[in-house]
Order: structure tokens, then sequence, then C-alpha cells
């Protein structure tokens, strides 16, 4: 039901409302290569998940890197 009302919100804006929009959903956006830096570097930690909003997985790696078990699981994952 939201999905149907937001393209109907949507069709009624004009051309400049429009870019607008886009432009703020672009902003807003996560960048690829600050991800893939932040996975070489802290990878290990879940840094990447971090960043991408999968802060579920993020701590499960956070939280298994901590033991020596874990870093071998984490490093394979």
């Amino acid at each position: 039901m939201s999905l149907n009302y937001n393209l109907g919100r949507k069709s009624q804006l004009d051309a400049r409302e429009l870019m607008l929009l886009e432009s703020e959903v672009k902003n807003r956006g996560k960048n690829m290569v600050i991800a893939y830096v932040l996975w070489y570097f802290l990878g290990l930690f879940g840094g990447h998940r971090f960043y991408m909003g999968k802060t579920g997985s993020a701590v499960a790696q956070l939280v298994l890197s901590i033991t020596v078990i874990g870093m071998i699981v984490t490093s394979v994952w």
C-alpha cells in the first residue's frame, strides 16, 4: 500500500522537484569505493558491514573476531 502511495506522490512532482529528489537519494547512497576500502582494512572486524547498514552481521563479525576460532571463521566469511 505504501508503494502505491509513494508512486502517487512522486507522480505529482514537477521536473525540478524530481531532480532535487533524485539528487538527494543519490547523495544519501553509500559509496562502494569507501565500502571496499573499509573491507580491505577493517573487513575482519566488520567495518564495511557497519558502513553499509548491515549492523546485525557486523556485530556478529566483530564478536567473532575477538576469539581465535571466531577469527578463523570471520576470515573465511
